[in-house]
């Protein structure tokens, strides 16, 4: 809450500054301001769009401290979105901007946000060491005592992705050659994807209650990167209900309007 509150203090002084200044159509307070206002309301798209313009602003005007807070807020709508490599190329470039000791706060609400994004990847090691850095002893504690937990349960029944991604049952379904799964095909295949992926599809669950069968198997053929037009054979469709398939599935999931790319996207970091 304190880091929360010193962000919004920072943005509101940025605005102040920049009032003091020529009057511009929009300054860089006002641009972070308005995009943190979208952000807060969920409205994920207009707000990534505002905070670019004021990425675009503060570097025009060499505001190292603007474009460190821009870098974190858009860092946090993609973890929000769990697009998690996005997440951590932004809180690194907000970090690079950290120049000042004055800034502590904002390098310690860095660290504990890429913690957090390491923590969404299951990167236990890494998060704990950022962790660490911003002085989350709790945050430290939860990670070792989960991921403890998480490890002794892979180690007895987990499936290496390196494994499935060679085996008789995943070949099989990326087969271009036109064939129907029967269901006992289907549950083969959810049975080696559950095992490579023990944890998959709980996270997804969280995101999405009420999951269909039809949209978990979609899912699965996402994350292991069979294309469309076969995924489409597979599930029995055309290529453009794949495509509408995926496009309302990615709004399911986000609340936001996207393309097919961006829902393969996002279940393929997820």
């Amino acid at each position: 809450m304190i880091y929360k509150i010193e962000i919004l203090f920072l943005i509101c002084l940025l605005t102040t500054c920049s009032s003091a200044g020529e009057k511009e159509v929009a300054t860089t307070g006002e641009l972070l301001r308005q995009a943190a206002f979208y952000g807060e309301r969920l409205q994920f798209q207009p707000a990534l769009e505002t905070y670019r313009l004021a990425i675009r602003q503060a570097g025009k005007g060499k505001d190292s401290v603007a474009l460190s807070v821009a870098y974190l807020e858009t860092g946090k709508i993609y973890r929000k979105q769990s697009l998690k490599r996005k997440a951590l190329e932004n809180g690194q470039k907000a970090l690079s901007y950290i120049k000042s000791p004055t800034a502590d706060s904002l390098r310690l609400e860095l660290y504990r946000e890429i913690g957090d994004v390491y923590t969404l990847s299951g990167q236990a090691d890494s998060a704990f060491h950022y962790y660490e850095m911003a002085g989350c002893r709790i945050k430290q504690a939860t990670i070792l005592r989960q991921y403890s937990r998480y490890r002794q349960k892979r180690n007895v029944v987990s499936l290496s992705e390196a494994d499935f991604r060679s085996s008789e049952i995943y070949l099989r379904f990326h087969s271009k050659k036109e064939w129907k799964p029967v269901p006992k095909d289907w549950e083969e295949l959810l049975q080696a994807f559950n095992r490579a992926y023990p944890d998959f599809r709980e996270r997804l669950k969280r995101k999405i209650p009420k999951l269909s069968e039809q949209e978990w198997r979609m899912c699965c053929l996402i994350k292991m990167e069979v294309p469309p037009s076969t995924a489409a054979m597979l599930l029995c469709c055309t290529n453009q209900a794949i495509s509408m398939r995926r496009v309302r599935l990615y709004q399911k999931i986000t609340g936001e309007k996207g393309t097919p790319e961006l829902c393969d996207s996002f279940i393929r970091d997820f």
